[in-house]
Protein backbone atom coordinates (compact mmCIF):
# COMPACT_ATOMS: atom_id res chain seq x y z
CA UNK A 1 0.00 0.00 0.00
CA UNK A 2 2.64 2.30 0.79
CA UNK A 3 3.89 2.17 -3.29
CA UNK A 4 0.26 2.81 -4.24
CA UNK A 5 -0.31 5.49 -1.70
CA UNK A 6 1.75 8.45 -1.88
CA UNK A 7 1.22 9.29 1.46
CA UNK A 8 3.11 6.50 3.24
CA UNK A 9 1.33 3.77 5.27
CA UNK A 10 -0.65 6.36 7.96
CA UNK A 11 -2.20 8.11 5.18
CA UNK A 12 -3.59 4.34 4.29
CA UNK A 13 -4.27 3.32 7.78
CA UNK A 14 -6.56 6.89 7.62
CA UNK A 15 -8.47 5.67 4.93
CA UNK A 16 -8.62 2.09 5.29
CA UNK A 17 -10.36 3.60 9.08
CA UNK A 18 -12.50 5.69 7.24
CA UNK A 19 -13.73 2.63 5.09
CA UNK A 20 -14.49 0.57 8.17
CA UNK A 21 -16.50 3.74 10.16
CA UNK A 22 -18.30 4.77 6.82
CA UNK A 23 -19.24 1.68 4.99
CA UNK A 24 -21.76 -0.02 7.65
CA UNK A 25 -24.14 3.32 6.97
CA UNK A 26 -23.86 3.67 3.23
CA UNK A 27 -24.71 -0.49 2.96
CA UNK A 28 -27.51 -0.17 5.26
CA UNK A 29 -28.84 2.80 3.14
CA UNK A 30 -27.79 0.57 -0.06
CA UNK A 31 -29.81 -2.70 1.78
CA UNK A 32 -32.81 -0.64 2.71
CA UNK A 33 -33.44 1.25 -0.72
CA UNK A 34 -32.95 -2.64 -2.20
CA UNK A 35 -35.41 -4.01 0.49
CA UNK A 36 -38.29 -1.31 -0.39
CA UNK A 37 -37.23 -0.75 -3.85
CA UNK A 38 -36.37 2.82 -3.91
CA UNK A 39 -34.05 3.42 -6.82
CA UNK A 40 -32.96 7.14 -5.78
CA UNK A 41 -31.64 5.40 -2.51
CA UNK A 42 -30.05 2.22 -4.25
CA UNK A 43 -28.65 4.81 -6.84
CA UNK A 44 -27.00 7.42 -4.58
CA UNK A 45 -25.92 4.39 -1.68
CA UNK A 46 -24.14 2.58 -5.05
CA UNK A 47 -22.36 5.95 -5.62
CA UNK A 48 -21.25 6.75 -2.65
CA UNK A 49 -20.17 3.36 -2.38
CA UNK A 50 -17.73 3.27 -5.00
CA UNK A 51 -15.32 5.27 -3.57
CA UNK A 52 -14.94 3.94 -0.55
CA UNK A 53 -14.17 0.98 -1.82
CA UNK A 54 -11.63 2.18 -4.44
CA UNK A 55 -9.63 4.44 -1.63
CA UNK A 56 -8.67 0.77 -0.03
CA UNK A 57 -7.71 -1.03 -3.20
CA UNK A 58 -11.11 -2.76 -4.00
CA UNK A 59 -12.40 -1.88 -7.80
CA UNK A 60 -13.92 -5.53 -8.12
CA UNK A 61 -17.34 -4.17 -7.18
CA UNK A 62 -17.17 -1.36 -9.31
CA UNK A 63 -19.36 -3.71 -12.13
CA UNK A 64 -21.74 -4.49 -9.48
CA UNK A 65 -22.52 -0.79 -8.36
CA UNK A 66 -22.53 0.32 -11.48
CA UNK A 67 -25.41 -2.22 -12.31
CA UNK A 68 -26.97 -0.88 -9.12
CA UNK A 69 -26.52 2.54 -10.03
CA UNK A 70 -28.03 2.46 -13.48
CA UNK A 71 -31.40 4.58 -13.97
CA UNK A 72 -32.79 1.62 -15.91
CA UNK A 73 -35.83 -0.01 -14.81
CA UNK A 74 -35.52 -3.01 -16.69
CA UNK A 75 -32.37 -4.80 -14.47
CA UNK A 76 -34.70 -5.32 -11.27
CA UNK A 77 -32.72 -8.58 -11.37
CA UNK A 78 -29.36 -8.08 -12.62
CA UNK A 79 -29.69 -5.02 -9.56
CA UNK A 80 -30.19 -7.91 -7.44
CA UNK A 81 -27.67 -9.99 -8.40
CA UNK A 82 -25.33 -7.46 -7.94
CA UNK A 83 -26.21 -6.53 -4.65
CA UNK A 84 -25.92 -10.41 -3.67
CA UNK A 85 -22.91 -10.10 -4.90
CA UNK A 86 -21.47 -7.71 -2.94
CA UNK A 87 -23.01 -8.70 0.16
CA UNK A 88 -21.95 -12.33 -0.47
CA UNK A 89 -18.38 -11.07 0.10
CA UNK A 90 -18.82 -8.69 3.06
CA UNK A 91 -17.52 -11.22 5.87
CA UNK A 92 -14.79 -11.37 4.57
CA UNK A 93 -13.76 -7.75 3.50
CA UNK A 94 -14.81 -6.40 6.83
CA UNK A 95 -12.11 -9.22 8.43
CA UNK A 96 -9.47 -8.58 6.02
CA UNK A 97 -9.91 -4.81 6.40
CA UNK A 98 -9.67 -5.21 10.41
CA UNK A 99 -6.65 -7.20 10.14
CA UNK A 100 -4.75 -5.28 7.76
CA UNK A 101 -5.74 -2.08 10.34
CA UNK A 102 -3.74 -3.97 12.98
CA UNK A 103 -1.00 -5.24 11.07
CA UNK A 104 -0.76 -1.55 9.51
CA UNK A 105 -0.80 -0.43 13.55
CA UNK A 106 1.84 -2.90 14.40
CA UNK A 107 3.92 -1.79 11.52
CA UNK A 108 3.93 1.74 12.69
CA UNK A 109 4.55 1.01 16.31
CA UNK A 110 7.24 -1.14 15.34
CA UNK A 111 9.30 1.31 13.62
CA UNK A 112 8.49 4.47 15.39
Amino acid sequence: FQGFYMGGLPHVLELFEIFRTAFPNKWDGLAKGMSCGDEAKIYHAAHNLKPLFRMIGIDRFNKHLNTLASKKSDLAEEKLAAFQNIESRLPQIMYMTAIEIARMKNFIRATS
